[in-house]
């Protein structure tokens, strides 16, 4: 009897340690599946597409080896509150990072962690935003910084951004140029009805940035903006002193339009007004042929 109850004590004991091993096993396959591959994009920008699906955004970062596993990923991203969804837009990672780490920073949109936090305000030239640049971020190259973003001065879209301390210069204008497609995209299916050049659309829109605050006489400015262009006058706008030289648009944007000045250029308020300047209090005041102008330059610049 004693014997028969030592080998079933022995039975237990030896399928503990089965149950033992096995759960250890599992614990090591699930450690080792959630750890981050060999080849990790580190100090890489991954962007999480709008609209994407969970299956999608799984499959994209498997492909770019920031996970190993689809499967597991998902139930991490579920367990980690993300049932609805994961928030996108542009994720830094700037080390090796677990899975369960990935998916927690995917549910609360943590784009970056100790971000640098830098705001671009609207109506900043190229040589303003790399100096606000430079100032918070030391790492930069100032003249491929400056290069990059007279390349489109128009898409270096005003606002408050949260880069990394080691972004470069050619993803952190990336990062600018995407956001203003986000940003501009209902404005620009928008410009499409006007008959307009989206560029050339940007272009005045950023001469209208500078010339005018409020949105009402932004859309008159903008008005006798077009007039002028489509009657070959010259602009002659005191921002771009090149409109005084010759005619037509600046070569490229002077600054970086927000969005009240690209949706003022394109709904423009008609007037018969041709000339317009400001007083030393900033009051627009406006006249409908240079007789006029003239008259208005008198009695408000003096």
């Amino acid at each position: 009897m004693r014997r028969f109850s030592s080998l079933r004590q022995i039975k237990l004991t030896r399928r503990k340690q089965v149950i033992l091993l096995g759960l250890i096993a599992l614990l090591a396959i699930f450690v080792w599946l959630i750890q981050a591959p060999s080849n990790f994009p580190k100090n890489k920008q991954i962007e999480i597409p709008d609209g994407a699906s969970l299956a999608e955004i799984t499959e994209n970062l498997a492909e770019k080896n920031v996970i190993k596993t689809g499967l597991l990923f998902n139930l991490l991203v579920r367990i980690s509150g993300g049932n609805d969804g994961i928030k996108a837009g542009d994720y830094w990672f700037e080390s090796k990072l677990n899975s369960w780490t990935i998916a927690r920073r995917l549910v609360s949109g943590q784009f970056v962690l100790n971000p640098v936090k830098v705001t671009i305000p609207e109506g900043s030239s190229p040589k303003q935003i790399s100096q606000i640049l430079l100032n918070k971020l030391t790492k930069l190259e100032p003249e491929n910084l400056l290069a990059l973003l007279n390349e489109k001065p128009a898409e270096n879209f005003p606002d408050t951004y949260f880069f990394p301390s080691e972004i470069s210069a050619d993803k952190l204008v990336e990062t600018l140029r995407k956001n203003f497609l986000r940003q501009t995209a209902g404005l620009h299916s928008e410009s499409l009805l006007s008959g307009r050049d989206w560029e050339d659309i940007l272009n005045m829109a950023a001469i209208v940035e500078e010339e005018a605050h409020d949105y009402a006489t932004r859309q008159l400015i903008a008005g006798i903006l077009w007039k002028r262009l489509d009657d070959k006058m010259m602009l002659q706008v005191d921002v771009a002193r090149v409109t005084y030289q010759k005619r037509g648009l600046p070569e490229r944007p002077i600054v970086a339009p927000g969005l009240k000045a690209i949706e003022a250029t394109i709904h423009p308020t008609k007037s018969d007004y041709w000339f317009y300047l400001a007083d030393r209090k900033g009051e627009t005041h406006y006249a409908v042929d240079f007789a006029g102008h003239k008259q208005n330059k008198v009695k408000y610049l003096r």
